[in-house]
């Protein structure tokens, strides 16, 4: 078997799966005008949590392979499968391009049911394209246990390995599996060299449902900075969520550059009596004076406080 072949057929089909990024709004953090009491989420999914360790959920393989759909290919045929591997997943490849996603995944099943006797290179392969396929159709349980299997193998090359993190740990919060989130997302901050921005949402996510809003906004800071350093604009629900999280843990400080930040991406009126607000919650009178009248000379606010536009 041609090994570079495979392993460009599994780009290619890599390639045709987008699967959607993680985004704040999905845990958005509600801000009265005022910013005085944000609203804050229920923490009721907190339950779902499993009582075993994220390492224990990771690490412990279980004989769990099974048909998808409920069909699967016959015995005679899977001989055939594994004889011809390359090949196979070039059938895969013109099933994902032409949208018939099911036949695909039922031909990746045969060949998952059977992966012990592929070697660990060709179980690399196949075990990224299965996930991001069963991801793609939103089968998130399947995804995991599969993505689980592909980071427990050895000799994962380090590009597949922190993308599997990245995508394991966003589909433990899809399940409400929050600490487990947590676990790889820590993981791939630990073992990569470079900075994600849709890790540091994933993390911040995970410690936010957990109720831990003091560990939420140091990832959430980093998501911004790392956004900023690619000279970008951060997106206002980001911000948002950020305040949010600075005002529930009185951290004003924060609250404060953030703010500024809106002003300067967004300058609202709301944002600019939130920067009133949080300069007398630091008890500041000198900045909070000096706001109100930059409000008042930029037609924000009138004298009496209220919002003009």
């Amino acid at each position: 078997m041609n090994k570079s072949s495979l392993a460009f057929i599994g780009i290619s089909i890599l390639a045709v799966l987008i699967v959607p990024s993680i985004l704040f709004n999905d845990v958005l953090i509600n801000q009265s005008d005022e910013i005085s009491d944000p609203i804050v989420p229920s923490q009721s999914s907190l339950a779902s949590l499993q009582a075993s360790t994220p390492e224990q959920n990771i690490l412990q393989q279980q004989s769990r392979r099974r048909p998808i759909f409920g069909k699967s290919v016959s015995d005679s045929n899977k001989e055939k499968i594994l004889e011809s591997l390359e090949q196979n997943m070039v059938v895969v490849q013109k099933l994902i391009e032409e949208g018939n996603f099911e036949d695909g995944v039922i031909l990746l099943n045969a060949l998952y049911e059977e992966a012990d006797r592929l070697s660990t290179e060709d179980k690399i392969i196949l075990y990224n394209i299965y996930a991001k396929l069963l991801h793609e159709l939103e089968m998130n349980t399947d995804a995991i246990l599969v993505y689980e299997e592909l980071i427990s193998l050895s000799e994962v090359p380090d590009n597949i390995k922190l993308d599997a993190l990245k995508e394991l740990g966003e589909l433990y919060n899809k399940e409400a599996m929050y600490e487990n989130g947590q676990f790889v997302f820590e993981r791939w901050i630990a073992e990569s060299d470079y900075n994600d921005t849709n890790v540091f949402k994933g993390l911040s996510i995970s410690f936010y449902r957990q109720g831990q809003h003091a560990k939420a906004l140091g990832p959430a800071i980093e998501h911004v900075r790392t956004v900023q350093d690619r000279i970008e604009d951060v997106d206002r629900d980001t911000l948002v969520y950020l305040n949010g999280l600075a005002f529930s843990t009185e951290n004003w400080v924060d609250a404060e550059w953030i703010t500024k930040l809106m002003i300067e991406q967004f300058d609202t009126p709301v944002d600019w009596r939130n920067l009133i607000a949080i300069y007398d919650r630091m008890g500041n009178e000198d900045a909070k004076n000096r706001a109100f009248d930059a409000a008042v000379a930029a037609g924000m606010i009138d004298k009496d406080g209220n919002l003009i536009r």
